[in-house]
């Protein structure tokens, strides 16, 4: 029975590889290959599909799918530095700041959600201008 289990899982993992060949952009597609990783106790490889999606095709999915990721399944320092750090590389998404004042309000961390979030006022009052 274990056997027959891994045998699906590893059915799947292939499914969605294969799937993201035809369709590379799909981030369902990419979501679903991370959760099929993790049932087969695969975190890293969950890691790298979900970073390396975020990293090729950069939208407010794909980075919102990593954050998510890493909010469920890594530390609050990894998830804090992984948002930080596409701040930095899309400075235009303002989704991400949202996402850091987020993180930011889960963990009472409240000064510096007001400060994001001041921050996010200021940057998006400056791009009408």
């Amino acid at each position: 029975r274990a056997l027959n289990a891994l045998q699906q899982q590893d059915k799947g993992i292939e499914v969605f590889q294969n799937l993201i060949q035809v369709d590379p952009k799909n981030p369902v597609f990419h979501r679903i290959l991370a959760q099929q990783y993790l049932e087969a106790d695969n975190v890293d490889s969950a890691v790298e599909t979900l970073l390396s999606f975020a990293e090729k095709y950069p939208s407010d999915v794909s980075l919102s799918y990593a954050i998510e990721f890493f909010q469920a399944h890594q530390s609050s320092a990894e998830t804090e530095a992984l948002i930080k750090s596409y701040i930095q590389a899309h400075p235009d998404q303002l989704m991400l700041r949202f996402s850091l004042a987020d993180f930011y309000l889960q963990r009472n961390a409240l000064d510096q959600a007001k400060s994001v979030k001041i921050n996010i006022i200021w940057v998006d009052s400056n791009a009408l201008i």
